[in-house]
């Protein structure tokens, strides 16, 4: 609805609809990455930027619904609304609270993306996997990119939880399956994912940066590749990989348990926004700092030259050149020295040996 909103209104305040760029970050940056599949979203925008989300990652809380209508009922039944009506569970829905609503769990009461492949004016068809399979993407210029320790915060709550770090290491077949997302592996596959994170090393405080890169490539690195590999067989995609610390990271935020992420070099989830934007409880980048502003001077200016040109390429005479393929997919580093970088080659070929169905991207 934004978006026709701006299609058709935007000209009277001296904008151009011909010229839309959508961007975000997080769950922001999923959304950007379902309108790049949706039938719906066709001719709406022209450029689009996804920081840390992408539309195949299957560890975001994104998973298509397969089942809604069942979905609905096991709903019901959490809430008293017993009964296979969906006129009847509506209105008794509708007579609950919402904070009520918000709070059921259950194996199959989980809100995500719902599927329906019957109407000719539903969001999304198919799944984000499927559809970029079947080359109906929408064709416009596309960034995506990650930050260099994604989940920082996600492995401190880990290894804070001497329970399951112990879980871990004594059962690391039966804890990784939920750990990592992933299934139908045999022992000898999450056996060798363990052994290329840690070798013989032991979970804990030593390999704080290995736990750091396992849950950071599983939930973010492979599969925003495999997005942008796969939106780069349809029309020109940039993928990059950030790795300049902030002045405060995002995962010393509240009880993430850091307080000095940044002084390690360590770029969390999110920790580039205050190189976008005021961000609110981080510190204001000083006009002229040269420890922080420059960058964010820069990649303001990048970001606003993507959305003039649709091509990243030429500013200050930069070469970042378009994935085309998994084969020829390149990350791009964004830093004080932007270029490309192979620093994630490794470990993202790690998961490929993997099917896409057992890392839960279909």
């Amino acid at each position: 609805m934004a978006l026709k909103w701006v299609r058709d209104n935007v000209a009277p305040y001296g904008g151009d609809p011909s010229r839309v760029t959508i961007f975000g970050n997080s769950a922001g940056a999923m959304a950007i990455s379902l309108h790049m599949v949706s039938p719906l979203s066709a001719g709406l925008f022209t450029r689009a930027i996804s920081q840390s989300g992408a539309n195949v990652c299957s560890n975001t809380g994104f998973i298509p619904a397969q089942n809604p209508a069942a979905t609905v009922i096991e709903v019901g039944k959490q809430l008293n609304c017993s009964t296979t009506s969906s006129t009847e569970i509506l209105e008794c829905l509708r007579s609950k609270p919402a904070a009520d609503i918000a709070v059921v769990r259950s194996p199959n009461a989980v809100y995500t993306l719902s599927i329906d492949s019957t109407s000719s004016s539903v969001f999304m068809p198919d799944t984000p996997f499927n559809l970029l399979k079947n080359k109906k993407a929408n064709q416009v210029p596309y960034i995506i990119g990650i930050t260099s320790h994604e989940w920082l915060g996600t492995a401190r709550v880990i290894s804070h939880n001497t329970e399951l770090v112990k879980n871990l290491n004594e059962n690391w077949s039966e804890y990784a399956v939920d750990l990592l997302g992933v299934k139908n592996m045999t022992k000898e596959e999450l056996g060798s994912i363990k052994t290329f994170y840690f070798g013989d090393k032991l979970i804990g405080n030593e390999t704080f940066v290995n736990l750091t890169n396992i849950v950071s490539d599983r939930a973010f690195a492979h599969c925003s590749y495999l997005s942008a590999a796969m939106h780069g067989e349809q029309s020109d995609t940039y993928l990059y990989y950030l790795s300049k610390p902030p002045a405060k990271s995002y995962a010393e935020k509240d009880d993430a348990g850091f307080t000095n992420a940044s002084a390690y070099g360590f770029v969390s989830h999110a920790d580039e926004l205050q190189f976008l934007f005021p961000y609110y409880g981080y510190p204001e980048i000083p006009y002229g700092d040269p420890k922080y502003y420059s960058f964010s001077e820069y990649f303001v200016r990048l970001w606003a030259y993507f959305a003039t040109n649709g091509n990243p390429s030429g500013m200050d005479g930069l070469e970042w050149g378009p994935t085309t393929s998994r084969e020829t997919a390149f990350w791009f580093e964004l830093n004080d020295n932007p270029g490309r970088t192979h620093v994630l080659d490794e470990r993202v070929q790690f998961w490929d040996q993997f099917s896409t169905s057992q890392l839960n991207y279909e």
